[in-house]
């Protein structure tokens, strides 16, 4: 389970940029929340920035598990959320001897080598019936420099994502993109114009067309987006 030379500086630099993007968040979990349970791992949680609001949702409080490899994102993770069904540790996921209702791994499959491998080890820590939820960077044709840097080995489609989950052993119960204006965004700032930073504007009009993007998203299913989600369920 390798997985590129990253440039941490800068991964961190973008986690703290979006650390703001309360609405992007919140959209990207309307839309995973379904197919999560009550008792989550959360692979790669880096600074805690979606576990913050996957704590309550829909009516339910849940128990998050962060792990990640990165000392200095589980003390940031740490120091914001204080809630005591929030637990972190620095660490490698394999290695935990309890099982969970739901795997959820957010832009972390794509910095691994062997990536069917690594799915096969995120579907080992769910109990049976219980759900794996990924999202990974989309589209091939959107890798870039940044890419490259932060250590993404690649970008995926449904339909790889999909075998990825079929490949160990879990039932597909969803694929889709997701965020078609940003993968315009994604083309033109880093692709074409080499950009290493989202940039605070960027962010703030994210957020500012949030509340229409998820609406457009809900009514009509999109050929394209930023990012792939898939949800898997163990047998």
């Amino acid at each position: 389970m390798t997985s590129l030379e990253m440039d941490v500086g800068l991964q961190k630099q973008n986690f703290e940029q979006l650390e703001g993007a309360a609405r992007y968040y919140e959209w990207m979990l309307d839309v995973m929340s379904p197919y999560i349970g009550h008792n989550v791992l959360e692979v790669g949680c880096g600074q805690g920035n979606i576990a913050q609001y996957l704590l309550d949702r829909d009516g339910l409080h849940r128990r998050v598990h962060g792990i990640d490899t990165e000392e200095s994102y589980i003390r940031i993770a740490k120091s914001k959320i204080h809630d005591a069904d929030f637990t972190a540790e620095v660490g490698d996921f394999r290695k935990l001897n309890r099982e969970f209702d739901t795997v959820l791994c957010v832009n972390t499959v794509e910095h691994i080598a062997d990536d069917r491998d690594f799915v096969r080890e995120l579907a080992n820590r769910v109990r049976p019936g219980g759900t794996v939820a990924i999202l990974v960077p989309a589209h091939n044709f959107l890798y870039s420099h940044y890419d490259h840097e932060v250590g993404h080995y690649r970008r995926y489609t449904k339909r790889s994502l999909r075998k990825l989950l079929k490949d160990a052993d879990l039932a597909v119960e969803a694929c889709f993109y997701f965020n078609a204006l940003g993968a315009v965004g994604w083309l033109v700032n880093y692709k074409w114009l080499r950009r290493m930073t989202p940039g605070n504007g960027n962010v703030k009009l994210l957020e500012l067309l949030v509340p229409i993007l998820s609406i457009i998203e809900r009514i009509v299913p999109i050929p394209f987006g930023l990012s792939v989600i898939a949800v898997g369920r163990k047998s």
